[in-house]
C-alpha cells in the first residue's frame, strides 16, 4: 500500500464520492477511478469554454480541504475523475427541486455507462491492460466521438442539431436533457 499523501487522500476521497450506487456489488473499480485520477481532462482550443467545466472540476480540491482540513498540493491541471463528477454535480443542479435527493452519483454512473468505463472494473482492467480505458478518455479528449455525440461522447443524442464535436460540454448536456424530456 502506497503511503497516504494528501494526493492519495484526495483521490480516495473522489473515489469514496462516486462509489457505484449499488453496495451489493462485488465489482472494484479502484484502479479504474486511479487511472481516470491519473488522466488530465483537456480543453480544446476550438471549445474553449469547456476550460468552466475543468474549473468545476478544480474546485472539488477546494471541497476537500474545507472537509478534511488538508491543504491540497499543486496537482496540475483538472483530471478526468475531478471532471466527471463535477460535471455530474452540475447535472443534479440542473434537476434539482426541493427536498429531493441528491443524484450526482447516479449522474456520474450515467456518465460512466455513456463512455462505456462502467464495464471495466478492476477484474477487466487487470485482464484486458488500462490501454483500452485510455483510448476511450482519449476518444472524449480528442472530440473523436460521432457528430450525434455516440461512440465516445458524454451526451449521445437522436436528433442532434448541431455537430456535438463542436458543441460546449455544458450545450451537449442541455440538449440531452432536453432531449430526455
Amino acid at each position: 500500500m502506497g503511503k497516504l499523501t494528501v494526493r492519495n487522500r484526495y483521490a480516495n476521497w473522489l473515489e469514496d464520492l462516486m462509489t457505484p450506487p449499488i453496495p451489493e456489488t462485488d465489482y472494484d473499480y479502484s484502479g479504474l477511478f486511479a487511472l481516470m485520477f491519473e488522466v488530465k481532462f483537456e480543453v480544446t482550443k476550438f471549445v474553449p469554454h469547456d476550460v468552466n467545466r475543468a474549473m468545476d472540476g478544480l474546485v472539488l480540491q477546494g471541497i476537500f480541504e474545507e472537509e478534511t482540513g488538508m491543504v491540497m498540493p499543486y496537482l496540475g491541471p483538472c483530471r478526468m475523475l475531478e471532471f466527471l463528477i463535477a460535471l455530474a454535480r452540475r447535472m443534479d443542479e440542473q434537476v434539482w427541486e426541493n427536498n429531493s435527493p441528491d443524484q450526482t452519483r447516479k449522474f456520474f454512473w450515467i456518465l460512466l455507462s455513456s463512455l462505456e468505463l462502467d464495464m471495466w472494473p478492476n477484474t477487466r482492467l487487470e485482464k484486458e491492460g488500462e490501454g483500452k480505458v485510455r483510448h476511450i478518455l482519449g476518444v472524449l479528449n480528442n472530440r473523436a466521438y460521432a457528430n450525434d455525440g455516440s461512440h465516445g461522447g458524454l451526451f449521445p443524442l437522436k436528433n442532434p442539431t448541431a455537430d456535438q464535436r463542436e458543441e460546449e460540454i455544458w450545450y451537449q448536456m442541455m440538449s440531452w436533457f432536453l432531449e430526455k424530456g
